[in-house]
């Protein structure tokens, strides 16, 4: 299967030897579940969109420093490629700031949350008809949550404060609140360059969770490999 990325944050530059970009990441928490994924790089978060929803088999809007709901001119184009996904049915995979755009995009609302979320988190994912239903804990970094979902959207997964932290769109858009792509080591040295500001009892504690709870980025995997492999 071949996934199109849209990159809406990039790696620093110090980094990408040992992590690679967005991308690379994606490419393999997926191959954790199905060897043969392949990644195709759009630089979103420079103005780079695909010219059809046609060009890849399923697609990946990642995470991003931004909000969905900022003015900015890459930001209004993306979330009318959402809606243009949507509208040809094909299939999505929105991860944090990507779960929040799609929301943005069609019809939901996306607000500050009262707290910041940083470290990992354990969604309650509902049974479906691809997926048995189920705890994923995964990594948490955000400050904004989807206050409202979409009219045509069904929540499926929430973890403790947050009532909206994972949905479906109909047969072809998943989306989730978390960072599965975030393996431990890189998330620890994300916390130490985009944490500050944030009290520093917060990333003690983000990190100590880190060391202690489960990382199920091949569950996620699975899940959402299921998601766009029924309809293969």
């Amino acid at each position: 299967m071949r996934f199109g990325v849209l990159l809406c944050a990039h790696v620093d530059d110090d980094l990408l030897e040992e992590h690679g970009d967005y991308d690379r990441m994606y490419r393999d928490l997926l191959r954790k579940v199905d060897p043969n994924v392949e990644v195709v790089a759009y630089d979103a978060i420079g103005g780079e969109l695909p010219s059809s929803p046609d060009e890849c088999d399923g697609w990946i809007v990642t995470g991003s420093g931004f909000s969905a709901y900022d003015d900015e001119p890459w930001i209004e184009a993306l979330r009318a490629f959402v809606r243009e996904i949507h509208a040809h049915r094909a299939r999505l995979l929105g991860v944090c700031f990507g779960h929040q755009i799609v929301a943005e995009a069609l019809g939901g609302k996306v607000d500050r949350f009262s707290e910041f979320r940083l470290g990992p988190g354990t969604y309650q994912l509902d049974a479906t008809d691809w997926w048995a239903g189920g705890e994923v804990t995964i990594p948490a970094f955000h400050g904004d949550v989807v206050v409202m979902p979409p009219p045509e959207a069904e929540v499926i997964g929430r973890s403790e404060g947050i009532d909206v932290g994972a949905m479906r769109v109909g047969d072809h858009i998943l989306t989730i609140q978390n960072h599965p792509e975030y393996q431990p080591h890189y998330f620890d040295l994300l916390i130490e360059r985009r944490g500050q500001g944030l009290p520093d009892d917060l990333k003690a504690d983000a990190r100590d969770r880190l060391a202690s709870m489960p990382h199920d980025d091949e569950v996620f995997s699975q899940w959402a490999m299921s998601f766009f492999d029924r309809d293969a």
